[in-house]
This record gives C-alpha cells, structure tokens and sequence, in this order.
C-alpha cells in the first residue's frame, strides 16, 4: 500500500509553520503599506489650483455686483443659488452641492481622465446642466491641466442650490471665467434644460410665468448656438453633430434628460468613470451619455456627490472648504515589495521541503 503524501505529526507541524507564515505576512505587509503620490499628483494639484481661483474669482464677481450669498452656503462662496427660481427644474441635495465646491474634485477629474487613457490633444465632451456648476468648472480645469481640449454644452435649467439665479446662470459663469483668462474651453451650444430640455421651469403657474421665455432670453445673450428642438430625440441627435467624431471620452454633469436619456435606466449607471457599460437602452432617447457608451467611449457620471467624494477621499459637506491637494485623491496605497517576496519564498521552500520529505519516506 502507497503512503500518503501527507499525513502523521511532522506533515500536520509543516502546515502550521505554512500557515503562521501567511498570518505573518499579512499582518507585516498591512502593517507596512504606506501612501504614495500618485505619477500624475502635480497634475491634479495645478487642476485644483486653478478650480481654487475659479471659485474665487466667480466669488469676487458676485459680491461686486451685489447678489445676496445664500444662507445654505455654508461656505459664503457664492455659486449656491436660491431654491426657486424660474431656472429650476427638479429638487436638489443641498449637502451635495455644498460638497461639489470642493476644489480638489478638479484632482478626481484629472485621476478619471488618466485612468481612461486620454493623452493631450484628445476631446473631451462634457454635457452640463445648472445642477452642479462647480463640477462644469472642474472638469474643464482637469482638461486644461492634462492638455485636452474641453468641448461644452450648457444647459441653463437647474436642480434647487445649483446655477439656479437669472442673473448668473452656468452660461455666464463660463463665460465670465473664459473672459478672465482663467480656463479654455469651446462652448459649442446652450440649451434651455429642463423637461424634454424645453426650458419650463417647474414653477411655472405656480411661483413664475413664462420661465422658458426667461430661459430664451438668457440664452440669447450667449455667443454659442441655442439648441432648441421639438423633441428630445433632436435635442440629442443635435449634440451628438456638435460634439463630434473624435470624443475620447464623455463627461456627464447633473442630470440634464438629454444627457442622461428619458428613462430610469440611468441610474444603475455608477458614478464616477465608466469604461464601458454594461447595460445600453434601445432607445432614441436613451440620451448624450449612452450614445457615447454604445461607441466603446468612456464616460463620467457626476451624480451621487456624496458617493463620488467618499470613494475619492474627499470631505463630505466640509466647513470650510479644503484646500487644493487635500484629501486621498492625490495618492495611492502601496507595499513593501520585498517582504511580500520574502514572505512567498520562505512559504514556498516550506511546501518544497515538506513533498520531498515525504517523497523520501514512501
């Protein structure tokens, strides 16, 4: 009869000396991991520096013309709108528009667009509404800082706190921080936002009268294109001619119907980047974002805030604000090497010794 392999007190020994080794090696190699900057840190912190003068400058411009800060902005930054106003839309979550003011939100575009792959010179469309202003900024800084080039569509419609002030929409927000010098980007078109991105607030009747005609009137102030279609379907198609053939990858701010398409499908969408979709509607309004997914390109998801700035290390409704290269965006975990090396080739010349210690005593 064949002996065992392994069997009898020596073999039963040898598994425990293998096991204390791998409860060894786990608690070394955790216990030693250390924080490292991430290759593209200098990169990210001249993205959220730039976010940083952005904010500021859009802060000076509203207490120079005397708009009131609102008392939700916590952080008396100026870019938290009222709740009603003909511009509104939908609800919003206070807390996470106080949280997307964060400037190094600029640093998590930059990590999102180096880990899609992009490389200077390529394009980058991004569809905005009004909802989160600060993120339509950080997301050009991001391109700004890496060399891409940064192709726009403004919605004027906005979810509660958001763009939501007649008189400093996210139009004239660009615009104003273009006419600065602080950051380029192309404007290829505004759009009125709202349901269907017909520009009817949803106060309409009830707190305001005519609110697309408002929209219309904001819009014509702009330089850009006004897309206005008769359906959703145009609306989407139009913006899909505007942005063109070469996108590298698409960026998704708020919530705006021709972005995100007419149906919940979206929200099993995850936030943050996507490489590639798992699920694509059939559908002619299936929206901006999907058009570009059902192609093989990236996209971005800037939805859940509050989810976006935890899995990126950022404060969550921080008071004050953080300053640019705080937060663990800007690194990365890593171990030491050579005692995980050690530590597999002592647990391997166990295992080595323990078979042919048997081998022998067959």
């Amino acid at each position: 009869m064949r002996r065992k392999l392994f069997g009898g007190k020596r073999d039963v020994l040898v598994l425990l000396v293998i096991f204390l080794l791998c409860i060894a090696a786990i608690v070394l190699v955790l216990s030693t991991r250390t924080s490292m900057k991430n290759s593209y840190h200098d990169i990210q912190m001249e993205a959220s520096s730039l976010m940083k003068k952005c904010e500021d400058f859009l802060l000076s411009y509203v207490l120079d013309n005397g708009i009131p800060i609102e008392p939700e902005d916590l952080n008396r930054t100026g870019l938290i709108g009222p709740a009603y106003t003909p511009l509104m839309t939908t609800m919003g979550d206070i807390v996470a528009k106080r949280t997307s003011l964060d400037p190094n939100f600029a640093a998590v575009l930059v990590k999102y667009y180096v880990e899609a792959g992009l490389k200077k010179g390529d394009a980058v469309a991004i569809g905005s509404s009004g909802s989160f202003p600060a993120l339509a900024i950080a997301s050009i800084c991001a391109c700004n800082a890496m060399g891409l080039e940064a192709r726009v569509i403004a919605s004027l419609g906005s979810s509660t706190y958001g763009a939501t002030r007649v008189e400093l929409a996210l139009p004239k927000m660009l615009s104003l921080l273009s006419g600065a010098g602080l950051i380029d980007f192309r404007l290829l078109a505004v759009s009125p936002g709202g349901e269907a991105d017909h520009g009817v607030g949803t106060m309409e009747g009830l707190l305001f009268d005519n609110t697309r005609g408002t929209v219309l009137a904001l819009a014509s102030q702009s330089t850009s294109p006004l897309i206005d279609e008769s359906s959703l379907e145009l609306s989407i198609r139009r913006r899909m001619e505007l942005y063109g053939d070469d996108v590298r990858l698409f960026v998704n701010v708020g919530g705006a119907g021709a972005n995100i398409g007419s149906s919940m499908e979206y929200l099993n969408v995850k936030p943050g980047l996507s490489l590639k979709l798992d699920s694509i509607p059939d559908s002619t309004t299936r929206g901006v974002l999907y058009e570009f997914a059902s192609m093989g390109i990236p996209v971005v998801n800037l939805l859940n805030i509050k989810g976006i700035a935890s899995d990126e290390g950022l404060a969550v409704d921080s008071v004050p604000l953080p300053s640019p290269g705080t937060g663990g965006v800007y690194y990365r975990t890593g171990h030491n090497r050579i005692l995980v090396i050690v530590f597999l080739a002592l647990i391997l010349a166990v295992a080595c010794a323990s078979v042919i210690l048997a081998r022998r005593r067959r």
